[in-house]
């Protein structure tokens, strides 16, 4: 591939665009920062899904690695509890090293270069991968859309939506994304996506397959199974089949020995850096292992195919088909698409291929996850690539055939008129209309901040400030707020008796134990309980809708059956037996063993409740109050 030269004004409007990437990932975070009353970037109350995510589900692994625990398996509930599990260890081991070492263990700092600093660093690495193939202001197109994109929000539908309601302020604030840049999200895809990039630029910069290149590639994408764990799959099928081309393209022929020679290296260091994994699957697998990954909801070959055939259309028949008639139509030579554009090609079977692994192999992990960690910001941008690529080439003479040749000719004249020498106009114009929607939506997140997070988050700041000022490091502490349970894993030494199923290396009766005695704990009847328990509709759109917002309702209906059973699917009578299960626990609860049991140190309210005897009130907040259990020394 030929080697990118960028020239002084290349450059330069490279750098235009990266601070204009720069400024909208820092925009809504300054605006919280420096404009609002509540100063910090995490909320846990009123916040959208993202947002509520990478503080509760993430955010607990930084601080525990921060702690020294290098394998934390409990975070949720004890941040000194190592174990080797499935988790993706070198993804958690660089957020414990930013929190801990370069944010000096500021949450804040944190955030802010999860947010912007690997989005930013995705964005260059995109526009490097993409100048292989098509011009500056086409590259610099698709990697601005890649880094600028909201989960479940179309720009396309916005206008529309627009137009219909009406161009006014209302309405442009209103039909704007609430969330925050998706692929700002700590640490995945921030990092994760980041991480795969750079492997790829890595690979497709020089395809000749030497030995050492070979070795260090091979290392580097296996390194992704502890990153992410479709980097890896996508990944490593793409590096194997990588190794065919490149083979095929520097000796001119199928050289069948040399081929094997290299897939046996390239796999048997694959192999070497899954081992660890593979042996704790085979050997010392724990029930909790399969717990947890039937938690993640997965998908059954009876499910059929995940995506819709619009899905299909866009990602798929369209940018072959289309490629294919341009080929066609102007006589461009098909061997160039397959020897210049087989990473594209590559990676277009394997996205298929992972679409439909549920098939294959019976059930599969979610393959929408696939797109919102990897695909959504790259891939289907990439399948365009060859299309831009030839209709930025249009040849003057086509066909012997007169007719068919002045229409070609003409057809190539307006192509070169209106999509090469007018193309920054029209660039631009995306460019601009993109960040002007995500200004718009970063104004709106903050709006919403400043009226609904702003005069909650103080009080359940202070509240887990004394709750946990005398705790020891391992300790649990309980607040009857939400809000201050769904915190304290985060930013404090203790644990939480709110544990999930999704990101805690513990069984589910044990789970269900601990909201059994926290319920008890705080006098809820069966009804409040089984109203935590079990389903709810509302809770049936946190990964849905775009806007979905963690209020105090959420909280009370089915927030403990999302904790159990994550993604998890139930029948009727799965249900029923689940419902029995939990009533059993609720009715079993012994306050005085329990509290003992999960090291229950320190319990927080503002509502009646019931504790045994000799236990002591430490601190007095207007009416929120501080126990310190003395039973539980």
């Amino acid at each position: 591939m030929p080697t990118i030269k960028i020239d002084k004004k290349e450059l330069a409007l490279f750098s235009l665009v990266l601070a204009i990437v720069l400024f909208l990932l820092l925009f809504r975070d300054a605006l919280i920062l420096f404009c609002g009353k509540w100063p910090h970037l995490y909320a846990v109350i009123n916040t959208t899904t993202l947002s509520w995510e990478e503080i509760y589900c993430y955010a607990p692994f930084a601080n525990r690695v921060s702690l020294t625990n290098l394998f934390p398996a409990l975070p949720n509930a004890d941040p000194l509890f190592a174990f080797f599990t499935n988790f993706p260890f070198l993804a958690i081991w660089v957020q414990g090293f930013i929190l801990k070492i370069i944010s000096g263990g500021n949450l804040d700092v944190y955030l802010l270069i999860m947010h912007v600093l690997f989005p930013a660093l995705s964005f260059t690495l995109l526009y490097l991968v993409y100048r292989r193939f098509i011009s500056q202001s086409w590259a610099l197109l698709f990697s601005f859309l890649g880094v600028i994109t909201y989960g479940n929000f179309s720009y396309f539908a916005y206008l529309r939506d627009l137009v219909a309601a009406g161009i006014n302020w209302g309405h442009v604030l209103a039909l704007s994304s609430l969330s925050p840049l998706e692929l700002s999200r700590a640490p995945s895809p921030s990092f994760t996506f980041f991480y795969f990039v750079l492997c790829f630029y890595l690979t497709i910069g020089n395809i000749k397959p030497s030995l050492q290149r070979i070795v260090g590639l091979s290392l580097l994408w296996g390194l992704n199974l502890y990153v992410y764990v479709f980097n890896f799959i996508v990944g490593a099928l793409f590096w194997i089949a990588f190794i065919f081309y490149s083979s095929i393209l520097v000796n001119k022929k199928i050289d069948r020995r040399d081929i094997a020679v290299k897939v046996a290296i390239a796999g048997a260091l694959l192999a070497l850096i899954c081992l660890p994994l593979v042996c704790k699957t085979l050997f010392f697998a724990t029930p909790i292992d399969a717990q947890i990954l039937d938690k993640m909801g997965m998908v059954t070959r009876y499910q059929g195919l995940i995506y819709s055939l619009q899905y299909f259309v866009s990602y798929f028949a369209i940018p072959v088909l289309v490629v294919l008639a341009v080929i066609r139509i102007f006589s461009f030579d098909y061997y160039e698409l397959f020897y210049k554009f087989s990473p594209i090609l590559i990676l277009l079977f394997i996205e298929f291929l992972i679409l439909n692994l549920h098939i294959v192999f019976g059930r599969f992990m979610q393959p929408h996850l696939f797109s919102t960690r990897l695909a959504n910001y790259f891939f289907h941008y990439f399948y365009f690539v060859p299309i831009i690529y030839y209709l930025s080439n249009p040849p003057k003479t086509l066909f012997h055939n007169q007719f068919f040749n002045s229409k070609v000719a003409q057809c190539s004249a307006f192509i070169r008129e209106y999509f090469i020498e007018k193309r920054a106009y029209y660039i631009s114009a995306i460019i601009v209309f993109v960040a002007l929607v995500s200004l718009v939506s970063s104004w709106r997140n903050f709006d919403d901040y400043r009226q609904k997070i702003e005069p909650r988050m103080p009080v359940i700041s202070e509240r887990l400030a004394i709750l946990t000022v005398k705790a020891e490091a391992g300790e649990v502490v309980v607040a009857s707020d939400p809000a201050v349970n769904i915190l304290v894993p985060a930013m404090t030494k203790q644990g939480s008796l709110w544990v999930n199923a999704f990101n805690n290396y513990e069984p589910t009766d044990r789970i269900i134990e601990r909201l059994a005695l926290f319920a008890r704990i705080y006098d809820w009847d069966e009804a409040r309980y089984l109203q935590f328990m079990l389903p709810s509709q509302i809770m049936k759109n946190i990964y849905t809708d775009r806007d979905f917002i963690f209020t105090d309702q959420v909280y009370r209906q089915g927030f403990g059956f999302w904790l159990v059973n994550h993604n998890k699917t139930m029948n009727d009578s799965e249900l029923r037996a689940y419902k029995n299960i939990i009533i059993r626990e609720y009715n079993r609860v012994n306050l005085k063993r329990g509290l003992a049991k999960y090291r229950v140190r320190f319990i927080g309210t503002d509502v009646p409740l019931r504790l045994p005897a000799n236990n002591r009130v430490i601190a007095v907040k207007d009416k929120y109050k501080v126990y310190e259990v003395i039973s539980a020394q």
